[in-house]
């Protein structure tokens, strides 16, 4: 009877997708492989009994947060403590702009939220932190 009086807690987990450009699209970056690859990231680290939130933004730059309109959205539900982690492919997906990316992963972080580049690792201890703000200096550099 207990048992029957909990509720089941599902987390939920965001997974932020995006590309600026066809040519990132054709190099390996799509919209799909994003998601399938955060899908699987999401399960291996959270298991199998978790639910994700898509959050695309198509064909727009990362160089200001101004109009992406599914990163807000995806800001706005982890305030609101919808989400449990957020999962990215990559640092340069979340933003080229070195103070819109510290202030982005703070905002996450303040959240109690887990912030994950698929391919740099998380954002949390403080080896990946360092490894955090040197890749989004480098992101910066390039724009």
């Amino acid at each position: 009877m207990l048992n029957m009086l909990k509720k089941q807690v599902v987390m939920i987990i965001g997974l932020y997708i995006r590309v600026s450009t066809d040519k990132q699209a054709q190099e390996g970056y799509s919209l799909e492989g994003q998601a399938e690859e955060g899908i699987r990231v999401a399960k291996k680290m959270f298991g199998e009994d978790i639910q994700y939130e898509l959050y695309i933004d198509e064909g727009l730059s990362a160089k200001s947060t101004y109009k992406r309109i599914a990163l807000k959205r995806m800001m706005n539900d982890l305030k609101s403590g919808k989400l449990s982690a957020v999962i990215t492919y990559k640092v340069s997906r979340l933003s080229r702009s070195l103070s819109d990316s510290l202030k982005l992963v703070e905002e996450i972080n303040s959240a109690k939220v887990r912030f994950i580049s698929i391919k740099e690792g998380e954002y949390g201890t403080p080896h990946a932190n360092l490894q955090f703000n040197i890749l989004a200096s480098v992101t910066n550099e390039k724009n």
